[in-house]
């Protein structure tokens, strides 16, 4: 379709089965009847999984340059959500994290438009490790202290916290997700071993999110809020700001 007025098209754009899992670009020119042409770059997140060989998904924040389909340190996701979104779909249970800060990036309940609601979330069972440098070919390599691996809800990088003067300075705190981990469901299967949580702030009350059929308050919870079930937490530290 294209409307020249509104300078707008849409397209329907179909993948091999062969195709990795990551977000493509892909542009279009579309032609309508009257030879009127009109083009549009779409970003597009294939579903595909890795090969049937694979067995775990690598994510670090620096790999800006490869093909980020999570096959390799080299080629990792770059994001952690889609990581997990990709080991569920594609039936992996293992995530390895190089070092860095992540932030969630899109709402639980995929219908919150509020910023804030953004949280990294899960429900069913894998294992997340940081810890690694994003060189590693052994798990037994990963240096936990060395590589510090920040899950954050300060999505402006400017808290100032002080535990001495009660929390947050400066309303500092106010644009922070509320919680920066959730889990519905899970059993201690699941791990979470490695990381730094820090940044949320559940300050708000009354108010809440659902997700998985469970209800996640926003004045609770700011670190990691866990629904019926818990994971398995280890290395972890909880970090106000």
């Amino acid at each position: 379709m294209v409307n020249t007025d509104a300078g707008e098209c849409s397209a329907t754009v179909n993948f091999a089965a062969t195709e990795t899992i990551g977000i493509t670009t892909v542009t279009a020119t579309v032609t309508d009847g009257a030879s009127n042409t009109n083009q549009c770059t779409f970003s597009v997140t294939v579903n595909a999984c890795p090969s049937a060989s694979a067995t775990v998904i690598y994510v670090d924040q620096d790999a800006t340059t490869g093909n980020n389909d999570c096959t390799s340190w080299s080629d990792a996701f770059i994001d952690l959500q889609m990581a997990m979104d990709a080991a569920v779909s594609c039936g992996l249970d293992s995530i390895w994290v190089a070092e860095g800060t992540y932030l969630p990036t899109s709402s639980p309940d995929e219908i919150s438009t509020n910023p804030r609601d953004r949280a990294f979330h899960l429900d069913q069972d894998l294992k997340i490790f940081g810890g690694f440098d994003g060189t590693e070919t052994q798990f037994s390599q990963r240096d936990v202290e060395a590589n510090v691996t920040i899950l954050s809800g300060d999505f402006n990088g400017d808290d100032d916290f002080d535990v001495q003067n009660g929390g947050y300075q400066n309303s500092s705190g106010d644009d922070n997700a509320f919680r920066v981990f959730i889990t519905a469901n899970l059993t201690n299967d699941a791990e979470l071993d490695g990381f730094s949580l820090r940044g949320g702030n559940a300050d708000v009350s009354p108010g809440a999110i659902t997700y998985r059929g469970q209800s996640f308050l926003r004045s609770a919870g700011g670190g990691m809020f866990n629904m019926s079930r818990d994971p398995t937490v280890t290395n972890c530290i909880f970090w106000g700001g």
